[in-house]
């Protein structure tokens, strides 16, 4: 049936789709073909042009999410090691440096993919900073890539939409 639906109608009135086995002039049919459907007297269902547009839609969403995701927005360089730090390790971090400056402390070691960093404080909350205002704009961006997908109406727009653009400039910094 390569998935395409095929229904009838019951005596109810009902829409029946076609299974696997159909019944046709007291035979039962295993995976019919569409020829022995149509005979049975199912049709093939159109779908409907709002259900595409919605699954179009969907789909370019989930495409936004994906990219938003990736290390296409989520990373920075810091002497050339990629990495990123979500939004609750960004928290943890700047409270542990809190935690470090109370107690006199002006250095802090920060690990990057299994690289320690030993930085001034001070730095780490700027960088931090930098960092959680980057990953906002990155999250602005991304939740108008999808405003503007969910209002658009035409199936080759959604399709050809960039939502490549807009992303902040990366954070890369040289020690």
């Amino acid at each position: 049936m390569n998935g395409n639906k095929y229904y009838k109608f019951d005596a109810d009135n009902n829409k029946v789709y076609a299974g696997i086995i159909i019944e046709h002039n007291g035979v039962q049919i295993i995976n019919p073909s569409e020829s022995q459907l149509i005979a049975a007297g199912y049709q093939k269902e159109v779908p409907d042009f709002n259900d595409i547009l919605n699954e179009k839609r969907q789909k370019k969403i989930n495409e936004i999410l994906e990219y938003d995701s990736s290390d296409a927005v989520n990373s920075f360089t810091v002497n050339g090691i990629s990495s990123w730090l979500d939004r609750n390790t960004r928290v943890a971090l700047r409270a542990s440096i809190e935690v470090k400056e109370a107690a006199g402390g002006e250095k802090y070691t920060v690990w990057l993919n299994n690289t320690p960093l030993e930085l001034d404080t001070f730095f780490i909350k700027s960088f931090i900073d930098g960092l959680e205002l980057y990953a906002t704009e990155c999250f602005n961006v991304t939740q108008r890539h999808i405003k503007n997908v969910s209002e658009l109406e035409d199936i080759y727009e959604i399709e050809n939409y960039d939502f490549t653009t807009g992303y902040p400039e990366k954070i890369n910094i040289n020690l």
